[in-house]
């Protein structure tokens, strides 16, 4: 994807918001962990759903990092770079995050018989 003919100052708006979302999902992923280790001390609930979240909470900071490393970069080659770094570590992250949805939801479904 050139950024030839896209507008630059559409593009830094975008980058700032992937920056800004992608720092958001790092701290949904710390308040998902924190609320499944819960889970698993009050009910003894075991999921591999909190060592999941916490990779996906690493991409989301590569994200993040892409993103801020993008808005800074000089060369229209630099930021053609980073900013396929970020997209492609933002739609890891989110894809991830919906399976792990999926996997949690499973889990807690089965582990009470279905009710």
């Amino acid at each position: 994807m050139a950024d030839d003919n896209q507008d630059p100052a559409a593009l830094v708006a975008l980058y700032t918001q992937m920056f800004a979302l992608a720092g958001a999902m790092v701290g949904v992923c710390l308040t998902v962990i924190g609320v499944l280790r819960l889970l698993t001390e009050i009910k003894g609930y075991r999921t591999l759903g909190d060592d999941l979240v916490a990779v996906d909470g690493l991409i989301f900071v590569f994200a993040c990092i892409a993103s801020f490393v993008r808005l800074k970069a000089r060369s229209q080659r630099q930021r053609r770079l980073w900013q396929g770094l970020t997209d492609t570590f933002f739609l890891v992250g989110i894809t991830l995050m919906a399976a792990i949805c999926t996997l949690i939801t499973w889990a807690f479904t089965h582990m009470h018989g279905g009710q």
